[in-house]
């Protein structure tokens, strides 16, 4: 079965009507395993509490359709090596190296800042 991780900005858009995210997310979330990490839940329910308004046990059972890995000292290792190669944010970084280190060889984003590192890192960046 595929496996596929879940960049907040496809949640959030997606929580927003967003077509495009929409479309992402329902063409390839079928028959597969979808994951997030405590950065994903930590920028969705910002998000989706504070800018859109929406209750907290709404976005709790939005977060609960996914898996949840955690991140922990061997991710963060990673992490902070694609921030120096990569030159990418924290979050972003962290996102990735969750990837890497879990070996899910897709992820799901509208977030172009990606490209680089997931093309150089042998993940597949799945963005239309």
């Amino acid at each position: 079965m595929k496996k596929y991780f879940i960049d907040s900005n496809i949640i959030i858009e997606t929580c927003k009507n967003n077509p495009q995210a929409k479309a992402i997310l329902n063409k390839y979330s079928e028959n597969c395993f979808t994951y997030i990490n405590p950065i994903v839940v930590s920028e969705v329910a910002y998000i989706l509490k504070k800018k859109l308004n929406i209750n907290i046990e709404t976005v709790a059972l939005i977060l609960h359709e996914f898996y949840m890995l955690p991140v922990g000292k061997e991710v963060i290792k990673i992490a902070f090596e694609y921030m120096h190669q990569y030159n990418i944010k924290p979050n972003d970084a962290i996102i990735a190296a969750t990837c890497k280190h879990y070996k899910i060889p897709n992820l799901m984003t509208m977030d172009s800042d990606f490209k680089n590192v997931c093309n150089n890192e042998n993940i597949f960046l799945i963005n239309k």
